[in-house]
């Protein structure tokens, strides 16, 4: 029989396994899916809390005295930002792509949020805190989310 070139349907298969695969790093691991919308999800949530406490404490000095409507926020605009499939992975996604549905989800989620305090009822402004929330929000979500995009390139 004449010498051929071995095909990968003829060659054996090996008994070791593939280094590659079993070696990854963690930039590597943060990547796959399941992990990489954990993060992101929480990336998100830590960027919603922090303007939710920043508006509390902008507006009276306290994170209680105003109840647990303002908080509602969060829920809100995870919900949003889900319904929106901003929690996706997708090829050629970068900042300037996300900035635009993310600060779209943050005014909905307020204006939600408004609507729900608006028909509570409240013993304060809804409007004064609500303010406040958006404006913290709009910034505290674009910066964690250029944050996790830089830190994701790296």
């Amino acid at each position: 029989m004449p010498e051929t070139l071995e095909s990968p349907h003829t060659r054996p298969l090996s008994v070791e396994p593939d280094t590659a695969a079993v070696h990854r790093t963690l930039a590597d691991r943060l990547r796959v899916d399941p992990l990489n919308t954990a993060i992101t999800v929480s990336v998100d949530v830590l960027g919603g809390a922090v303007a939710v406490a920043g508006a509390l404490l902008w507006y009276s000095g306290s994170l209680v005295e105003t109840g647990w409507l303002p908080w509602l926020f969060l829920p809100l605009l995870i919900g949003i930002m889900a319904g929106k499939s901003m929690y996706r992975r997708s090829l050629r996604r970068n900042f300037l792509d996300e900035i635009g549905p993310a600060e779209t989800a943050v005014a909905f989620a307020v204006l939600a949020l408004t609507v729900v305090m608006f028909l509570s009822d409240t013993d304060y402004r809804p409007s004064a805190v609500v303010l406040r929330l958006w404006l913290l929000s709009a910034f505290t979500i674009a910066i964690a989310r250029l944050i996790r995009i830089v830190v994701q390139r790296m």
